[in-house]
C-alpha cells in the first residue's frame, strides 16, 4: 500500500469539511408538507405488518 502524504490528508480533510457543511445546509432547509406526509405514512406502514403477523 502507498503511504498517505500530508497533502492527501489535507485534501481528505478539506473534502470532509466541505461535505459536512453541504449536508448541514441541506438538513436546515424546510421540508415540504407533502414530503413529510409521505414519510409519516411510510413510517406508519412499517409498524402495521408486525401487528398483523402477531
Amino acid at each position: 500500500m502507498a503511504r498517505k502524504s500530508a497533502g492527501d490528508r489535507a485534501k481528505r480533510q478539506a473534502l470532509d469539511k466541505g461535505l459536512k457543511a453541504m449536508f448541514r445546509a441541506v438538513e436546515q432547509r424546510p421540508v415540504p408538507d407533502r414530503i413529510l406526509s409521505v414519510a409519516e405514512q411510510l413510517d406508519e406502514g412499517a409498524a402495521d405488518p408486525a401487528k398483523k403477523a402477531g
